[in-house]
């Protein structure tokens, strides 16, 4: 993965988890007051890459960290897993801190959406379909 920052210098990394953050034992330091110390981390799972926003819970108003999403105006809620496409955009803290993600998305037979709604679709049909699919997708 591939961090292009604001100020266009390029950061690699070749590892599945790259935490984000103010600490200095962040992978990719961003240093801001409106960044917390753990502030996200992007990660690659079974051939997808994602975003998980460690700081600014959006229902605290009081809450500044934030991580947004490409050009959206809602910052990512904490705790979820925002699948990510190629050259996405995340910005954190604040708009300035905004880098472009590039990274070679595996190829797992199948786009994400496809599998995101075949995986939907198992979990409500019967037990039989359910492992048919869990067989399949994985």
């Amino acid at each position: 993965m591939t961090f292009k920052g604001p100020d266009g210098s390029s950061r690699t990394f070749d590892q599945d988890i790259v935490t984000i953050g103010s600490r200095s034992s962040a992978d990719l330091q961003v240093s801001s007051s409106n960044v917390a110390e753990e502030h996200a981390e992007v990660f690659q799972k079974g051939g997808r890459t994602y975003c998980r926003a460690m700081a600014g819970d959006e229902e605290d108003v009081t809450s500044s960290s934030y991580t947004w999403l490409d050009e959206s105006e809602s910052p990512l809620r904490t705790s979820v897993s925002y699948l990510l496409a190629p050259e996405a955009y995340l910005a954190f803290g604040e708009a300035e801190n905004r880098y472009k993600i590039a990274f070679e998305e595996k190829n797992t037979g199948g786009t994400a959406m496809f599998e995101m709604l075949m995986k939907g679709m198992a979990a409500s049909g019967n037990k039989d379909v359910q492992q048919q699919m869990k067989d399949r997708l994985g």
